[in-house]
């Protein structure tokens, strides 16, 4: 089983080249980040919660991933996960396809639709419908990076016939990890991606399928050695342990701690 870090970043923390270069030189197999798109200016409150107080500033993750890719030679990069269904499918494709181009096919793409209904609702997205219209977006996305004329049309998603040039150096398309937890969430990757990405506990554990039926990328925020020993009993593909870089001794004292499997 591998290991990686789930980082968010911001204007304030260790900055990206520096933390990407250090989680490669310790060894890690990943270096994912994760995204806010925006914080709603009635959702302020959130700011006050642990966790969340730097949301507002929140670095762009394809800016910030391909810093870490000119930075770094080895340490695969991934989004933990971005918003398919609040962006322009096209748009992300191209980004999607433009980053694994440039870092020599390290890409991981990490989905989830998001949870902050009302940063969902301002990209003109009905929130209840937001796992629907990931689906059919990841799906018209598929046709970008596969198809010499690609096109889509579906309840969410009208895509007109779009020549297409640029494909991701991976084949088909980089992994896609499908952020989802339960036995919903693993039916969604099994549907239209390539790993399944769920939160993790000793708790959760007991309920997942075994064997897996599918490659599985396991998130956790603490540092869990049992944890850790439990995924990679179990067959986990990768485990993402979270990571704050506010301070180059906060970096350091994580990659001290984290837990080292397989």
């Amino acid at each position: 089983m591998k290991i990686g870090a789930c980082c968010d970043l911001t204007d304030t923390t260790v900055p990206v080249a520096e933390v990407a270069r250090a989680l490669e030189d310790a060894g890690l197999e990943s270096f994912t980040v994760t995204q806010r798109i925006h914080v709603p200016a009635s959702r302020a409150d959130l700011l006050a919660e642990p966790g969340h107080e730097m949301d507002a500033n929140g670095l762009d993750p394809f800016v910030s991933l391909t810093t870490a890719a000119a930075a770094t030679s080895r340490i695969k990069i991934g989004t933990a996960a971005v918003y398919p269904a609040l962006l322009d499918p096209i748009v992300l494709a191209k980004q999607v396809a433009s980053l694994d181009v440039v870092s020599g096919g390290r890409f991981l793409f990490g989905i989830t639709p998001g949870w902050l209904e009302e940063e969902i609702a301002a990209h003109g997205v009905d929130p209840p419908t937001r796992w629907k219209v990931m689906r059919e977006k990841v799906l018209a996305m598929k046709e970008l990076w596969t198809a010499d004329v690609a096109s889509f049309d579906g309840e969410f998603v009208h895509l007109p016939p779009v020549k297409v040039g640029l494909r991701p150096l991976q084949k088909p398309h980089p992994p896609i990890l499908v952020g989802s937890n339960g036995p919903h969430g693993l039916a969604r990757a099994l549907e239209y991606g390539d790993e399944w990405f769920p939160m993790v506990s000793l708790e959760s554990l007991d309920a997942m399928p075994q064997p897996l039926p599918i490659k599985t990328t396991g998130f956790t925020w603490g540092l869990d050695a049992e944890l850790a020993r439990r995924c990679e009993q179990m067959g986990f593909e990768r485990l993402l342990f979270y990571l704050y870089p506010d301070s180059r001794g906060a970096l350091d004292s994580w990659l001290e701690s984290v837990p080292r499997r397989g």
